[in-house]
């Protein structure tokens, strides 16, 4: 009896799932609103359920799907039917993201497309819950070396240690850096230590023939460039 019971909520379910292929595969996803991508990456982390309530509380609670998709593993596990699959599948997605914009970034002179600075700094810390600090080392010909994080801190603040980042300039090779952090709490301006930092660690960089050539603050709501508002 309850086989038989089950057979047309799984028939129900699998025809759903059909359907919401099919509108992927024809549409323009640009119409689909964020529950229904999110729903439909949860089919392929958590089968044989109906995803659609799971991605509703996922967005509910995080608040974007760009959220959703940053979060840690630990933070999807408080929901039911959310496991290792989705925590993995999100984390792919992160990775492949941030790969496709770091290749955007290579063998090119970085700034100048300010566009794509704005696009990997989001998705490579934009959301992290905890300040993170990281250098882009350029090349004489301004193309991206490596983007390395030097540091991580608490919810308002981070530990940076200037003849460290020099050391490892030197080390890589780099003529250049753009500094790079975010601010978890969404207010993207710079804090009086924030400009003293990039001042001192431009000083000591200049007689080295390193030149600081921004930094940029990241938040969820915006951004600020030194450079731009003139703190270097």
């Amino acid at each position: 009896m309850d086989i038989k019971n089950n057979l047309p909520s799984s028939n129900l379910l699998q025809g759903h799932r059909e359907r919401l292929k099919e509108r992927i595969l024809k549409q323009d996803l640009s119409s689909f609103q964020d529950y229904e991508i999110l729903e439909a990456l949860l089919m392929y982390s958590i089968p044989r359920k109906d995803v659609k309530l799971i991605a509703k509380k996922l967005l509910a609670e995080f608040g974007s799907l760009g959220c959703v998709l940053c979060s840690k593993p630990d933070q999807l596990y408080r929901f039911k039917d959310v496991k290792e699959n989705t925590a993995v599948l999100f984390k792919l997605i992160q990775a492949a993201n941030s790969s496709i914009l770091r290749r955007d970034l290579i063998n090119q002179p970085i700034l100048n497309d300010w566009n794509k600075i704005m696009d990997y700094c989001y998705v490579t810390i934009g959301r992290e819950k905890k300040e993170t600090f990281h250098v882009l080392f350029l090349d004489a010909k301004l193309h991206l070396v490596l983007d390395e994080k030097m540091a991580e801190g608490t919810i308002n603040k981070v530990p940076i240690y200037p003849r460290e980042i020099i050391q490892r300039a030197l080390e890589l090779g780099a003529t250049s850096m753009v500094l790079i952090h975010n601010h978890p709490s969404g207010d993207a301006r710079a804090s009086e230590q924030d400009v003293a930092m990039t001042r001192q660690l431009r000083d000591i960089a200049k007689p080295l023939s390193i030149q600081v050539s921004d930094h940029i603050i990241i938040s969820r709501n915006g951004a600020t460039s030194f450079k731009d508002a003139g703190y270097i």
